[in-house]
């Protein structure tokens, strides 16, 4: 039992739900939890951690990371925590344990979290175990990913997390069982149990007594196995999926196998269907991606019987924290190959469920996401050989995983192979402990051994351990002199990585030596091995690229772009369409370009590369910050487009704060500066402000005062003209923050501080400071909560939406306006829209946009939205809106030369002016106008 002292670190903190009590006249509360339902209980939670002291149990839920926090409190603290901490999302219930029910029942009426009050430690125990039951089955693991739209970027990172998904699964399931992969995975479990008496009685049986044969029964049985197992996959954390190919393999095989029995040339659909809890976020994904294809994330279970999936939904009892009850109803042609699944009703341990187990990784459709009754959701997915053509019509996300499975994967992959994908992805940290830890378990005269020093030498370059990096390459020759010729095609691999040592330490003519050695070696590989023709190109390419950096380096730019093209001409000829490799090439020729001043072609290769960036990374790499610096910073300056430029600029800001990425792989300060600067140009002065401010706080304690970062002469100057710019915008620096990495919480305001908040951008564009006005309103999209009412926060967040879809209408750029006018649109609920006078503003506005696209069949449409959610709220009729409808109605016919109906509608807004008894002066010019509609219908008709 962990002490109330000691912090559960968030690498040991595997486990999805933890019980945390906190009661100072307890001292041994999981005697008292447990003693009924011990055995139970401990099947599902790692730990209860006992707090007898508020501020360390704070301290300790502000820490722990990636759990269900179940937190069990006396009433006399509970009065006094329970309302600083309910609505951390960690939390997810609350029970007040006490010896006066009745009293506590009352303050705890208004907090939606508190499962109940309770004076008996039975009944307490049978609400924990059945809640804990619930949670187990929350999480449903997918990812959505769609061929119509690969631009954006979100979606761009979800397609790179399905591709090393599905890689790193097929190298796992292709990698040899040894007895090693059963001792790290029972190390694993041993390592997270170790204080778990229940749980470690069952890791010692799976050990001794485990066959391949029984890894469904394994599965189903509540223990160790499927919990890990499950969250490693929900959390895809490879590090931990690794340690569990043993139990992987054979689950899979098993499950393969029984497939082939029950269904291998069976004709006609199976339809299966799962209960589930979701958190509403989760669900909406799934309700706004209708049509797309989902790649399930981990292996799930379904039953032939739609009630038994019934009781699994929780029938709406969750929907005031936010969960909703969901029916999948799932339907698999049988004629299309897809990833095995089987009937296991015979194998479970969970009799009576019809139980089919489907596959890790099994792909579907999503045909249908609806309101089925007041407390489900039926959400219909379908796998038909209409799904299978839309998987394979993505030809860039087939090709890649066609090309890392036969080049990288093959039939008989090295464990390497592993590292190497880790690397590929941009997880340098994941990718550094798999080799560390395989060093330990690779004997000293395993011949992959200088293979491995080799790439962590590299991994060691990428992170900037450089003296690290360079006594791995020399280890790696050591191994390699002993065992392979000289010629061998390794040597090439690590004197190319020695060359790029050498080109991050500055020393391009030791980079050039190392290059042409390697290049020697290519060319005896290749008299060698004519038939491997590919791997000599690559490889060439590879050199090429290096050469080109290295030219860089002594100050010849000609000579690099026509390396660097070299290099662009092979990839081209031998690597799949938006192969990774592509990013860095377009990457160099931008700044080789930009060296030149060609900066048109600059920007086309950086935008080349940030296209494959976002196909390829995970989301979290540097090459993506400084790819949209560079971006931002030519789009403004070959063609003056601000708001392009703004999106760069926010989207590098969020990669680098919310990713967390170390420091040590870029120079904060730098990308800080390139934003204060961009934002100055662009007259952003507030924004520049915030930038120096960070860039001032990066720099405290680096002793930067001597370097190159800081002009103090200039940065003064630039204060002083930002100072007034700040006091000008009339906020606190304070409060206007980006984002705050020492806070645990968005800030949350009141009703009253939002509207303020808004009315002060409201103002801005009011005086005509259009871009200051987007800077803010944005700013409180991404920064403010509003506490108060839910129903008022989506809301004020759909108004924002509005008034910058607003903003950006008057700077004519209508796509980004349409944009936020969905989103405005999107946020609230059907019942929420109908009611709404601003969703009448909305479809208004989204009207005028496409009158002066002359798209007037779409505008007419959204004209007639306006005018029915107009009709629907009397009670907040506004006459100007009214009256404008059915001008623009008159003006869209007019613009058609349609004359009679803009006759009719010009006539329909007199009659709406003298309704609302409008000045005599409005009537006149709407007149005027009807006058004009009579004489041309005159005209025609003579």
């Amino acid at each position: 039992m962990a002490s109330s002292e000691g912090l559960l670190s968030e690498s040991n903190c595997l486990e999805d739900i933890i019980i945390i009590w906190l009661d100072e006249t307890i001292a041994n509360p999981d005697t008292i939890l447990l003693s009924q339902r011990k055995n139970l209980l401990l099947s599902y939670v790692k730990a209860i951690q006992p707090f007898t002291n508020d501020s360390a149990c704070m301290k300790y839920i502000a820490n722990i990371t990636d759990v269900h926090i179940l937190f069990i409190v006396s009433g006399s603290h509970g009065e006094k925590i329970v309302p600083i901490i309910h609505d951390l999302p960690k939390l997810t219930f609350i029970y007040i344990f006490c010896a006066d029910k009745n009293k506590h029942e009352i303050w705890t009426k208004q907090f939606n979290k508190i499962r109940g009050v309770f004076n008996d430690d039975l009944l307490l125990s049978i609400k924990v175990k059945d809640d804990v039951c619930s949670l187990v089955n929350i999480n449903f693991p997918f990812g959505l990913f769609d061929s119509a739209q690969r631009s954006l970027q979100e979606l761009s990172k979800e397609q790179a997390s399905f591709m090393w998904f599905q890689l790193v699964t097929e190298l796992l399931l292709r990698l040899p069982h040894t007895p090693d992969s059963k001792a790290e995975m029972v190390t694993e479990c041993h390592s997270h149990y170790k204080e778990n008496g229940v749980q470690l009685e069952k890791i010692t049986i799976f050990e001794n007594t485990y066959q391949a044969c029984d890894a469904i029964k394994w599965y189903t049985e509540n223990t160790f196995v499927f919990q890990l197992f499950n969250k490693a996959f929900r959390m895809q954390d490879f590090d931990v999926i690794f340690k569990y190919r043993y139990f992987l393999v054979d689950l899979f095989n098993q499950l393969g196998s029984l497939y082939n029995q029950q269904f291998k040339n069976r004709q006609g659909y199976l339809t299966v269907y799962r209960g589930q809890r979701m958190y509403r976020e989760e669900l909406m994904k799934l309700k706004h991606n209708v049509g797309h294809l989902i790649s399930i994330n981990t292996f799930f279970s379904a039953s032939l019987s739609c009630s038994v999936a019934a009781n699994f939904s929780g029938n709406g009892e969750d929907l005031s924290i936010g969960i909703e009850s969901v029916i999948f109803d799932i339907e698999v042609d049988l004629t299309v190959s897809c990833r095995p699944f089987a009937n296991i009703d015979q194998l479970s341990c969970i009799k009576d469920e019809c139980e089919v187990l489907f596959s890790v990784g099994t792909i579907f459709r999503i045909e249908s996401v609806e309101l089925e009754t007041d407390a489900i959701w039926l959400v219909k997915l379908t796998w038909t050989n209409e799904c299978s053509q839309q998987l394979t019509k993505m030809n860039q996300l087939t090709g890649l995983l066609d090309f890392y499975t036969g080049h990288y994967i093959g039939d008989h992959p090295s464990v390497l192979t592993f590292g190497l994908f880790l690397s590929k992805m941009g997880c340098l940290q994941q990718a550094k402990r798999f080799y560390i830890n395989l060093r330990k378990i690779l004997s000293t005269d395993h011949p992959d051994r200088g293979v491995l020093h080799n790439n962590l030498g590299e991994i060691m370059r990428k992170l900037g351990y450089f003296n690290q990096a360079r006594h791995h390459f020399e280890r790696a020759i050591e191994y390699c002199i002993d065992t392979m010729s000289i010629f061998h095609p390794v040597w090439a691999v690590i004197h190319s990585n020695l060359a790029l040592l050498h080109l991050t330490l500055k020393r391009p003519k030791h980079a050039l030596k190392c290059y042409h050695c390697a290049l020697l070696v290519i060319s005896r590989f290749r008299d060698l091995n004519a038939n491997q023709n590919t791997y000599i190109q690559e490889s060439k390419a590879t050199v090429y690229h290096g050469m080109g950096s290295a030219y860089i380096l002594l100050d010849q730019p000609q000579k690099a772009v026509d390396f660097y093209q070299k290099a662009l001409e092979i990839e081209l000829k031998t690597l799949p369409q938006d192969h990774p490799t592509l990013i860095d090439t377009y990457n160099e020729l931008g700044s080789v370009n930009l060296r030149l001043n060609e900066w048109t072609k600059a920007l086309e290769k950086y935008e080349e590369s940030l296209r494959i960036a976002q196909h390829n990374l995970l989301g979290s790499d540097w090459k993506l910050v400084n790819l949209h610096i560079n971006v931002a910073a030519l789009i403004y300056f070959v063609t003056g487009n601000k708001s392009k430029t703004l999106v760069h600029c926010s989207q590098a800001l969020q990669i680098m704060e919310q990713s967390k990425l170390p420091s040590i792989s870029c120079n904060r300060m730098e990308v800080y500066k390139s934003l204060a600067n961009l934002y100055t140009h662009i007259g952003l002065g507030p924004l520049a402000f915030q930038m120096w401010e960070r860039f001032i706080e990066e720099g405290k304690g680096r002793l930067v005062a001597n370097s190159d970062f800081v002009n103090s002469s200039d940065l003064i100057k630039q204060m002083e003209l930002l100072q007034l710019s700040k006091e000008a915008f009339a906020l606190d620096s304070n409060i206007m923050i980006f984002f705050d990495r020492n806070s645990l919480f968005r800030p949350r305001v009141s009703q009253l501080e939002a509207i303020t908040r808004c009315e002060i951008a409201d103002n801005w564009r009011a005086l005509g400071h259009i871009k200051l006005a987007i800077c803010y309103y944005t700013w409180l999209l991404e920064n403010i909560l509003v506490s108060d009412d839910p129903h008022f926060a989506k809301l004020h967040e759909s108004r924002l939406h509005n008034n910058l879809a607003a903003c950006y209408q008057d700077l004519e750029d209508d796509n980004a306006a349409l944009h936020h006018y969905s989103l405005s649109l999107e946020i609230l609920s059907p019942d929420e829209e109908n009611k709404s006078i601003q969703a009448a503003i909305i479809h208004y506005n989204i009207a005028l946009i496409y009158m002066n696209r002359n798209e007037f069949d779409q505008s007419r449409a959204h004209l007639n939205k306006s005018l029915l959610h107009f009709l629907g709220v009397p009670e907040h009729r506004n006459s100007t809106l009214d009256v404008k409808i059915n001008y623009y109605f008159a003006k869209t016919y007019e613009r058609c030369n349609d004359w009679k109906m803009a006759r009719d509608y010009y006539q329909q807004t007199i009659d709406k002016c003298k309704q609302y008894a409008l000045d005599d002066s409005i009537i006149n010019q709407y007149e005027k106008l009807l006058q004009c509609m009579i004489d041309k219908i005159s005209e025609n008709t003579q």
